[in-house]
């Protein structure tokens, strides 16, 4: 460095996960960890600050030179820099984190003709839908094979649907 300049504070992050799904999301413990490093003798990070926008306005916003915080759900950026209180910062860094903890939604919806006491006196259509705000549907499967299923027995017929979104999160409901 030339005389009279000083290198700049620094500022590093790491995105953890206790729960690793599919696609490189996480589905529980995820965790945005952010620390700063300031190299001038006698000073030091007093503040760690950043945001989901790119913008210079700090959303997040920690005292000392680490922290740690679960982001929002979703898949999305979180940019970061850790400011000194010799008076500069570090120059803004960037972290990319994908988390869905929530299981996607299922239904079932039978159709046919309606007879007495919950019944059907003719052939009935099972149609499965599934859907995730956060990752996306990733699968749906019907227990009787395909979607929609004409179930053609009389009697009690059970037909299950299990959703999968792109995380690996399942729910499942029966009819």
């Amino acid at each position: 460095y030339e005389e009279g300049t000083y290198p700049p504070a620094t500022s590093t992050g790491s995105f953890g996960c206790s729960t690793w799904g599919n696609n490189g999301w996480c589905r529980a413990g995820a965790r945005l960890n952010v620390s700063g490093y300031e190299p001038l003798g006698g000073y030091s990070i007093y503040r760690m600050e950043g945001n989901y926008t790119g913008g210079n306005e700090p959303a997040v916003n920690c005292s000392g030179s680490s922290c740690s915080f679960t982001p929002p759900q979703g898949q999305g950026t979180f940019y970061y820099w850790a400011v000194s209180d010799y008076g500069d910062t570090s120059l803004k860094n960037s972290l990319g984190y994908k988390f869905d903890s929530e299981a996607p939604s299922v239904s079932l919806s039978p159709s046919g003709t309606s007879g007495g006491g919950g019944w059907y006196r003719s052939n009935v259509t099972v149609t499965g839908s599934g859907s995730d705000a956060v990752s996306g549907l990733a699968s749906l499967s019907l227990s009787c094979g395909s979607n929609p299923c004409t179930v053609t027995a009389e009697g009690t017929t059970t037909i299950t649907a299990t959703a999968t979104d792109n995380a690996g999160n399942t729910a499942s409901t029966g009819l």
